[in-house]
């Protein structure tokens, strides 16, 4: 997806009714670019619709520009209107919209054959994008058939079929229950999350072009989606790409601390791999923390154990064994952490320092480093990052609070701080010149870490050319895996 702007420049609308004049919008300026994430609030009458069909094109402004990619839109006429929508905009609305005379499928291939599609091919499209969220075992039933949360899968389903650069939602969970209005928000959120991926790892590999960043290493939670186009786009900018993964650890009875809390039934370390053999292995743990657990997906520790080859771990931030550990004080839990750890990964593991202001940041670092020196193991500075940079802070802070259901002004709810964003070279050695041992660990994690997933041809299997052979392999695979699903299901 390459990077697009919309840009609205002093927008003003007003309606008029007899000798009256009513002013919704004023002088009003946004500029939007695809990945943004963007939340149009403000209590009823404020303007809200009128703004989003304004950018919809769907009413035109008194005064005021609207552009794309540096295209003029506000002159078009209606066909050329129409055309613009179809192949850039997505609409989802509160009420759903679909027809009722065509059933689930029908509705979503719809803007496909409208852009001039085939049937067949505008079908496939359409239950591809259906099975995305889940809905394509309705896909031949009526609206009035389907409950108010499946008709806006499926309007959602309709929005993005046709891939578009932006999406338009109208108060879309305003007719769901909270149940309902959570799924389709995560559904519609994972999406975008989904599709903003390559823009995401394009700016990441431009700041460390511009940082002059020799290696660059990113972790995501439980996951490594974007490990291969990660490697793929840094490195084509001459930049090493370090590949790890942010584990959910089920914590150990050992490790167990007095007064437990929920988010204490788990931890989370930050595992990199070294070679090839590590990568796959980091592979393997993920799989088998979804196939194992699949509502709730988490490594077992000895699973960490078992397949350690090529693997170095770092101890964790804020979310860490580690984080009891304050006021002069180390824990047998931290203690024994290390002390297991140590011995499993021996010159592999590193205690890891975050400098990171705010309340909820709760590691005591002068505890860490004591623990660190005392048990000969090595310290590494990291940064954890949530967005680009400190101007970015409010726009993120208001997209948890949306996410979350929250809101800004709360003070009782959990919040990152400005300090959170994507630092340079020169800031990660400024914040860190007295612990200089921290900073040269990163190089050498960067010079250990020397694997990197490429591009390949599919590796596909070998079947027989006996038609009926292969046939009857599939079969027994089929039968074979029928009975391993129902066994862990049913017997477990």
């Amino acid at each position: 997806m390459s990077e697009s702007n919309l840009i609205l420049k002093n927008i003003s609308k007003s309606y008029h009714q007899a000798n009256n004049s009513l002013s919704i919008l004023k002088d009003i300026s946004l500029e939007v670019k695809s990945g943004d994430f963007i939340a149009v609030t403000g209590p009823s009458g404020s303007g809200k619709t009128t703004l989003l069909n304004l950018v919809g094109l769907l009413d035109t402004a008194d005064e005021g520009t609207i552009s794309f990619n540096g295209k003029d839109l506000t002159n078009l006429n209606s066909e050329q209107k129409n055309k613009f929508r179809r192949n850039n905009y997505g609409f989802i609305y509160q009420n759903y919209n679909l027809l009722e005379n065509f059933n689930a499928i029908e509705n979503v291939a719809l803007p496909l054959i409208l852009n001039g599609y085939s049937k067949d091919e505008a079908t496939q499209r359409a239950k591809n994008i259906m099975k995305v969220f889940m809905i394509e075992d309705r896909s031949l039933h009526f609206p009035n058939s389907l409950s108010g949360g499946e008709q806006q899968r499926v309007a959602i389903s309709r929005a993005l079929v046709n891939n578009p650069k932006f999406i338009i939602a109208d108060e879309p969970t305003g007719n769901l229950d909270s149940k309902n209005s959570d799924l389709v928000f995560n559904y519609l959120k994972n999406y975008v999350e989904s599709e903003s991926m390559t823009l995401i790892i394009a700016r990441l590999s431009e700041l460390c072009q511009a940082f002059k960043m020799p290696a660059v290493g990113i972790t995501d939670t439980n996951n490594m989606f974007g490990a291969l186009e990660f490697s793929e786009k840094v490195s084509s900018v001459g930049v090493q790409p370090i590949i790890g993964c942010n584990l959910k650890i089920k914590t150990p009875k050992n490790y167990l601390h007095e007064n437990i809390e929920e988010e204490d039934l788990h931890f989370f370390l930050n595992i990199f791999s070294k070679n090839e053999v590590g990568y796959k292995n980091l592979l393997n743990i993920i799989s088998r923390a979804y196939i194992n657990h699949k509502e709730n997906a988490y490594v077992d520790i000895e699973q960490l154990y078992k397949n350690k080859e090529g693997l170095l771990v770092l101890s964790g931030g804020n979310n860490s064994i580690l984080k009891y550990s304050n006021g002069n004080s180390i824990t047998s839990q931290s203690a024994s952490f290390v002390a297991d750890f140590k011995k499993e990964f021996i010159d592999n593991f590193y205690i890891e320092i975050q400098r990171i202001e705010g309340n909820d940041y709760r590691i005591d670092e002068e505890v860490i480093l004591n623990l660190a020196y005392d048990n000969n193991i090595p310290v590494v500075a990291t940064n954890d990052v949530y967005f680009e940079g400190p101007d970015h802070f409010e726009a993120h802070d208001a997209l948890m609070c949306i996410e979350k259901k929250l809101f800004v002004s709360q003070k009782d709810r959990k919040r990152l701080s400005k300090n959170h964003y994507f630092k340079s070279q020169n800031e990660m050695q400024e914040l860190f010149s007295d612990i200089p041992e921290a900073l040269f660990n990163t190089i050498e994690i960067a010079q250990r870490c020397s694997h990197r997933p490429k591009i390949k041809m599919p590796v596909l299997p070998s079947y027989y050319n006996d038609d009926s052979q292969e046939k009857k392999l599939l079969r027994e695979l089929s039968h074979k895996g029928l009975e391993q699903n129902l066994t862990q299901k049913f017997m477990s």
